[in-house]
C-alpha cells in the first residue's frame, strides 16, 4: 500500500492543492475503532486527517457514495468518517467554503474537503471529511410506516433545530437537497434531545431524495436532473420528513412512484402524507403551510419564523390542479390530468403523433380541460415543432414541446432526457462518464426547447438571461467542431464543479488549471505518457475554466501543422505556471523538449538549430516552463534565419543555372571546343600583334626615325 498526502484545504483556500507521495515510514500500530476492531486500509489524506479504506461506515452512506472511518489528530477531532465520492456525480465542491462556515450543532460538520489518492480504487477522488457527531438515523426506510412521535416533541427537537439550520443555509446561499428522516440522525442521545442533519455535499442536489419527499414538478424528473433546487423544495421536504415523524399509519403504502405522484395532484400532498391521522392546534398550521404543492403559496422561512415566535397565520387550503371534465384516451388508459398526460406522451413520442396531428387533444384541452392558456401553447408548439421540418427526430420534438405545453413547470423531456433546465449539466456528465447515448443530448441543445420552457411558465424565472444565455453558449460549441467545442465544451460549460474528464489524466482529479499541471508532472513521470499534452478534454475544460490560458492559442491547436499545434500547448502550460505563479515544472519541460523536434525542423541553420535545441536541453532541468517558450517566441529569430536561407537559395539557384549551361555544352560535340579555341586564338593574334607592332617601333627607335 502507498500512502498519499492531500495538503488540507480550509476556508480562506483553494481546493486544488496537489496529492504528492508521502514519504514511507514504519506503520504505527493500528488504532482501534470505538468497538474493539482494527482500523485498515489507512490512507493519509493530510497530516492531520488519515482514512482508513478498510472500514466502512454503511449507515452514513449516500446512495453509491459510501463511508468510511477516519481519524483526526491534534487539533482535529479524532471522530470523524469520510464520504469518497463518484465520479459520474459530481460533487458539490464550490459549496464547500459556504458550508464550512456553518457552525451549527444541529448539521454535521465540515472538517475538510479535497482529492485523496483513493487506493483501493487506483485514482484520486473528491472526498469531504466530517465531524462524526451522528449517532443513528431516525429511520432507515423513510418512505414507508411513520415514528408516531408527538408534536411537541416534533417541535422541540426537530422543527427548532432544522430551522435554525435553514436559517444559516440561507445566510449562506445553499440548499440542502437532502432534508429526508433517513438523513436525519439523533446525534447519540436516547431520548431525542436534538436532531442532527446528515451532509449534502456529496452528491448533486435532491439525486438521493426519494419521489416521497420531492415536489410533484421536480419528482416527474429523473433524480440527476433535478437542478439546483430552491429553498422552498427544501421547506417541502421539511414538512414530508415531520409528517412521517409523527404520522402513525403510511397512506401511501405499496404505491409506486407514479401513483404517489398521481394521488399527490388528485389530494394533495397533506393528504397523501398524513391520511387518517388528525392534527390539532398549531402544528396543523405549520403542515398544511409547508405541504403546499403550489410554491407561490407554500410557507416561506420568514413565515415559519413567524409561526414560532407564536403568532398565528391563516391556515391555507390544499389546492387542487386542474383537471378535464372528460378524459383523453392514449395508448389505452384515460387521463384527466395534463402533467400525467405529458410524461406519457414524452415516453410515447411515435404514439402521441397521431393524437397530437389529428387535432385530438387540441379539442380536448380547449373544450373538457377548457384552458384557453394552455391551447395558445400547445399551438404555438406546433408550429416551433414544424420548423425543423416532419424527418428525422420530428416524433421526439413533438413530443418534447406538446409535454412543455402541457406542463410548463415540469421538466424538459427528449428521449432518454429527463431534466429541470439548470440539470442538465449533471445530467450530461453522468451520460458520459457511464457512456450512454451522447447524441440525443446534441440534438436536446440544438433544438433549443429553453426558450419555450422559458416564455411558457407562471411565474418569474430566477436569473433567466443567464440560464438562456448558457443554453445559447452551448448551441455554439456545438457548432465548432474542432478542439475547444463540442458536448466537452458544453459538459464544463453547464457543470462548472466537474472535474477534467480527460482520458490521459484519468487517475488524477483535476478541478482547476493548476490541478492540471501537477497532475502533468506526475504523469511525466511514466514511460508510456502521450507524445501530446492534450486532448480535447483537456483544450475543452482549460477554456472554461479560465479563457485567457489557452484561447489565444486554440487556433494552432487545430491546425494541420505538427509543429503549430506543439507550440500552442506548450504556450499554454507556460502561461498558466506564469499566470498562477507556481513552482517549476521539470518533469513537464523535458517532457515539452523532447517533443519539439517538428520544431526545430523549422530552422534551416544547422548551427542555429543545435544552439537552441542544446539551450532547450538546459532550461528543461530548471522547469521553467515561460524561459524555454521564449526560445521559440523571438520573430527576430526566424525573420534572420528565413532571411539568409533565400539568400543561400538564391546562390545555389545561380550555381545550379550554372551547372546546367555547362552541362548542356558538354552534351553538344559538335560545337565542343570552339568557344575557347576561338578565344585562344584571338587571344594569340592579340599577342603577336603586339610582338609586331613593338619590334616595329624599336627598329625605327634604333634608325633615329620617328614613326609619328
Amino acid at each position: 500500500m502507498s500512502d498519499v498526502t492531500v495538503q488540507n484545504e480550509p476556508e480562506t483556500q483553494a481546493e486544488s492543492a496537489p496529492i504528492v507521495p508521502a514519504p514511507v515510514a514504519a506503520p504505527p500500530p493500528a488504532p482501534v475503532s470505538g468497538k474493539g476492531a482494527p482500523l485498515t486500509g489507512e490512507i493519509i489524506f493530510n497530516e492531520n486527517i488519515t482514512v482508513y479504506s478498510g472500514n466502512r461506515l454503511p449507515q452514513y452512506d449516500k446512495g453509491p457514495v459510501k463511508a468510511y472511518t477516519a481519524r483526526g489528530t491534534d487539533k482535529v477531532s479524532k471522530n470523524l468518517f469520510a464520504m469518497v465520492c463518484e465520479e459520474h456525480l459530481t460533487p458539490r465542491s464550490l459549496k464547500a467554503s459556504n458550508y464550512f462556515g456553518i457552525l451549527n450543532p444541529s448539521l454535521v460538520r465540515l472538517v475538510a474537503s479535497g482529492v485523496i489518492g483513493w487506493t483501493p480504487a487506483g485514482k484520486e477522488k473528491y472526498c469531504f471529511i466530517f465531524e462524526n457527531t451522528l449517532g443513528n438515523a431516525l429511520m432507515k426506510d423513510d418512505t414507508k410506516g411513520g415514528l408516531g412521535m408527538k408534536p411537541d416533541l416534533v417541535l422541540n427537537s426537530v422543527i427548532r433545530p432544522m430551522i435554525n439550520v435553514m436559517m444559516d443555509m440561507r445566510d449562506k446561499d445553499i440548499v440542502h437537497g437532502n432534508i429526508r428522516v433517513a438523513n436525519m440522525f439523533d446525534g447519540g442521545s436516547k431520548n431525542l434531545e436534538r436532531v442532527v442533519l446528515g451532509e449534502c455535499l456529496s452528491t448533486p442536489v435532491s439525486y438521493l431524495q426519494p419521489v416521497l419527499y420531492e415536489t410533484i414538478d421536480r419528482a416527474l424528473c429523473s433524480s440527476i436532473g433535478r437542478g439546483p433546487g430552491t429553498q422552498q423544495d427544501d421547506l417541502y421536504a421539511l414538512g414530508v420528513s415531520l409528517a412521517v415523524m409523527m404520522r402513525h399509519s403510511d397512506p401511501a403504502e405499496g404505491w409506486s412512484d407514479e401513483e404517489i405522484i398521481q394521488h399527490k395532484m388528485d389530494e394533495g400532498t397533506y393528504s397523501v402524507m398524513l391520511g387518517r391521522d388528525r392534527l390539532t392546534g398549531a402544528i396543523l398550521e405549520l403542515m398544511r403551510g409547508l405541504l403546499y404543492d403550489d410554491e407561490n403559496q407554500r410557507w416561506t422561512l420568514d413565515e415559519v419564523l413567524i409561526w414560532l415566535d407564536g403568532r398565528r397565520l391563516s391556515p391555507k387550503q390544499a389546492a387542487r390542479r386542474s383537471k378535464a371534465s372528460r378524459p383523453v384516451n392514449f395508448m389505452g388508459e384515460k387521463y384527466i390530468r395534463p402533467e400525467i398526460l405529458a410524461r406519457e406522451i414524452a415516453k410515447n413520442p411515435a404514439e402521441a403523433r397521431p393524437l397530437i396531428e389529428d387535432g385530438e387533444l387540441e379539442r380536448w384541452l380547449s373544450r373538457a380541460l377548457e384552458d384557453k392558456v394552455a391551447t395558445a401553447r400547445f399551438e404555438k408548439a406546433l408550429k416551433q415543432a414544424d420548423e425543423g421540418g416532419k424527418g428525422g427526430d420530428y416524433p421526439d420534438r413533438l413530443a418534447t414541446r406538446t409535454a412543455i405545453a402541457l406542463h410548463p413547470e415540469g421538466p424538459m423531456r427528449y428521449k432518454n432526457i429527463n431534466v429541470m433546465p439548470e440539470g442538465i449539466g449533471p445530467a450530461l456528465t453522468e451520460a458520459f462518464i457511464m457512456k450512454r447515448d451522447l447524441q440525443s443530448y446534441n440534438d436536446f441543445f440544438m433544438n433549443y426547447f429553453i426558450t419555450q420552457w422559458v416564455d411558457s411558465q407562471t411565474g418569474t424565472v430566477p436569473d433567466v438571461s443567464n440560464l438562456v444565455g448558457r443554453y445559447d453558449g452551448a448551441r455554439a460549441h456545438l457548432r465548432q467542431k474542432g478542439m475547444g467545442g463540442g458536448l466537452e465544451k458544453c459538459i464544463y460549460a453547464m457543470n462548472p464543479e466537474v472535474h477534467c474528464l480527460s482520458e490521459k489524466i484519468a487517475k488524477y482529479h483535476v478541478r482547476t488549471p493548476e490541478d492540471l499541471m501537477h497532475a502533468l508532472e506526475k504523469l511525466s513521470q511514466n514511460s508510456g505518457r502521450p507524445t501530446m499534452f492534450f486532448d480535447r478534454h483537456i483544450v475543452a475544460f482549460l477554456s472554461v475554466k479560465d479563457r485567457k490560458n489557452i484561447d489565444p492559442y486554440i487556433h494552432d491547436m487545430n491546425a494541420p501543422e505538427g509543429y503549430r499545434r506543439i507550440l500552442a500547448e506548450a504556450k499554454t502550460l507556460a502561461t498558466i505556471q506564469k499566470r498562477s505563479q507556481m513552482e517549476k515544472f521539470p518533469g513537464i519541460a523535458k517532457w515539452m523538449v523532447e517533443s519539439l523536434a517538428p520544431v526545430y525542423e523549422r530552422f534551416h541553420d544547422r548551427e542555429l538549430r543545435e544552439s537552441i535545441k542544446k539551450n532547450a536541453d538546459k532550461l528543461a532541468e530548471t522547469g521553467d516552463l515561460p524561459k524555454i517558450v521564449l526560445l521559440f517566441d523571438d520573430p527576430a529569430v526566424y525573420q534572420s534565419d528565413n532571411l539568409e536561407f533565400r539568400r543561400a537559395m538564391r546562390r545555389y539557384h545561380d550555381l545550379e543555372q550554372e551547372t546546367i549551361e555547362i552541362e548542356g555544352e558538354l552534351r553538344d560535340e559538335s560545337s565542343l571546343g570552339q568557344e575557347t579555341g576561338r578565344q585562344a586564338a584571338a587571344l594569340v593574334s592579340g599577342i603577336l600583334a603586339g610582338i609586331i607592332i613593338m619590334t616595329a617601333i624599336f627598329s625605327a627607335f634604333g634608325k633615329g626615325a620617328v614613326p609619328f
